[in-house]
């Protein structure tokens, strides 16, 4: 029997953000995320697809072009066993 590796969780840093946040996510298969960051009025700000395979994934993001503020990452996928709602700030 095979065993999937540890799920390790989701989490973003550095907290707050300068030039890009890495974002770990947990998946369960090989495939593609979707990604949302949404401002805080929930207005959509930035938006695209990460690769992803079985277990714990690392990803940067550029937040360059994101003004002072609270965001919102939600990702979401097949490979993720729920969406992910993950907040940061940027200076």
């Amino acid at each position: 029997e095979i065993s999937s590796p540890p799920l390790t969780g989701n989490k973003l840093w550095p907290n707050p953000v300068n030039q890009q946040v890495f974002v770990q996510l947990a998946a369960t298969l090989y495939g593609k995320v979707d990604y949302t960051i949404l401002g805080s009025a929930g207005i959509l700000v930035k938006r695209g697809t990460l690769d992803v395979k079985p277990g714990t994934n690392i990803s940067s993001i550029h937040t360059s072009d994101l003004t002072a503020g609270v965001y919102v990452f939600k990702a979401t996928g097949p490979s993720l066993t729920q969406p992910v709602v993950l907040r940061f700030m940027k200076h």
